[in-house]
């Protein structure tokens, strides 16, 4: 079995004269979801040199994580991401500039599926921040929101567990994306294409659990 063993380094990058973007930028730091703020993998920050030493920019800190093909989100200050570990995985928030653990949260997440030998459990989407929130989603497609400043896990919501149509392929890699008070995915199947979950307390005047499934389309998306 072939999998990826995240590793994660902080760099000091400069802009074109020589100032470090983080002293510099006046623009959003943030990197919210997959893709960056707008999804179009677009920095809003002053251009990056055009020349770098022939060693890279200089590593400021290095750290090994778990197994993972996930990737990093951050609001600039902490980076969040997530891996696999034994039977579980791991959410973690990283200190940006030093990145030492803020926090890391492990939870349960089986992993039943027969085609991934190669890439096996390891989580493939990316986390998503929103709000005072972090989402995260499995291999298996759990879904897990967590409060960002401890790490607490607010709500779970299996994608798959009420829809036996759900196509669970070879490992879920989808990335939520956040709408207003929904975070928007994938389940794939006939009655669960896309799905949208609620994450205010209050839907219409009605007390809603956080993570509740309040729409799924009808239709194969997969």
């Amino acid at each position: 079995m072939k999998i990826a063993v995240a590793l994660v380094f902080g760099l000091a990058l400069t802009t074109a004269d020589g100032v470090r973007i983080r002293e510099r930028a006046s623009g959003d730091a943030s990197w919210p979801q997959w893709g960056g703020p707008s999804r179009n993998f677009v920095v809003d920050a002053p251009a990056l040199a055009t020349t770098w030493p022939a060693g890279g920019p200089r590593r400021l800190w290095q750290r090994p994580l778990g197994d993972g093909f996930s990737t990093i989100v951050t609001d600039g200050a902490t980076l969040y991401t997530l891996y696999h570990q034994g039977p579980d995985d791991v959410a973690a928030a990283l200190d940006a500039a030093s990145g030492s653990t803020k926090w890391e949260t492990r939870y349960a997440a089986p992993f039943r599926e027969l085609c991934s030998q190669q890439l096996g459990p390891a989580p493939r989407s990316a986390p998503l921040i929103t709000g005072d929130r972090l989402v995260t989603i499995s291999a298996a497609g759990l879904v897990n929101g967590f409060d960002r400043s401890t790490g607490r896990v607010l709500w779970t919501h299996d994608l798959f567990a009420a829809d036996r149509d759900a196509l669970r392929a070879c490992g879920y890699s989808s990335s939520p994306l956040a709408y207003k008070n929904l975070i928007i995915t994938t389940a794939g199947g006939k009655s669960a294409g896309v799905i949208a979950l609620e994450t205010l307390r209050v839907h219409f005047g009605n007390a809603v659990r956080f993570g509740t499934r309040i729409y799924a389309s009808n239709g194969d998306f997969g």
